[in-house]
């Protein structure tokens, strides 16, 4: 059974990796910062128990933030964000999606067969046993937030997003994946290299596949991104 440290306080520490995300955070909770200065891999107070980390677009960025920034008092990680929908998804834009596994979609090797070997079949898994690419969010935490998605799923985390009809074909066939973004890996390997608990949850605001046929609905689906961060902090601090 996987230990996390327990304290007087539990507190929560909500991660996003751009300003466009956390500007509606802010807010939310009015807190009055210059939003064109707006500091990445820097802790933001939101309210007592609660805070905010920016670490910029890409699993590099939110696996060094979020290890840099992460304090003894952060019991609960929340990576919080905007994400694409893939083929066959139920997932609609607008809709809210909580990550049951959050997976390294595209570290790797392809092969000439067009076989994709992950670092775990290759013998090099990314998590402390080196066995795996793919981490699950603990059931207590899922069934917290529950509530708060319109659909629970896989969410692929990948470097080169799907641009093409092919390459978001081929994430599907190889995570089962219905979102993808590019930091909810990260985040889940430091969290629980860490023994935090965690959990991603994306806001959908665009489709996948071949670029100039994507729709993209950034401007509705980021302010949703507020309501989300208040109503998880809210059961969160419940716990």
């Amino acid at each position: 059974m996987r230990e996390y440290p327990r304290g007087s306080m539990s507190e929560t520490l909500i991660v996003v990796s751009t300003e466009l995300e956390a500007r509606p955070l802010l807010t939310a909770w009015n807190v009055a910062r210059d939003a064109s200065t707006l500091p990445h891999w820097s802790l933001i107070p939101l309210h007592p128990g609660l805070d905010l980390l920016i670490t910029g677009v890409s699993k590099a960025n939110a696996a060094a933030a979020l290890a840099h920034c992460l304090q003894p008092r952060h019991t609960t990680i929340l990576n919080l964000g905007i994400g694409g929908t893939l083929p066959g998804s139920p997932a609609q834009i607008g809709d809210v999606v909580l990550g049951t596994m959050a997976i390294f979609a595209d570290e790797g090797v392809p092969t000439p067969p067009g076989n994709f070997l992950s670092c775990a079949a290759l013998g090099f898994g990314l998590d402390e046993n080196r066995k795996d690419d793919c981490f699950a969010p603990s059931k207590r935490l899922l069934n917290t937030l529950a509530p708060l998605a319109t659909h629970q799923g896989r969410i692929a985390t990948v470097s080169e997003c799907s641009g093409t009809d092919a390459r978001a074909a081929e994430i599907v066939r190889r995570t089962n994946a219905i979102a993808e973004g590019m930091e909810g890996a990260a985040v889940a390997l430091v969290a629980q290299r860490l023994r935090r608990e965690w959990a991603e949850i994306r806001i959908i605001s665009n489709t996948t596949g071949d670029r100039d046929k994507q729709v993209w609905k950034v401007r509705e689906a980021v302010p949703q991104l507020a309501v989300i961060a208040k109503a998880a902090a809210e059961k969160l601090s419940g716990r």
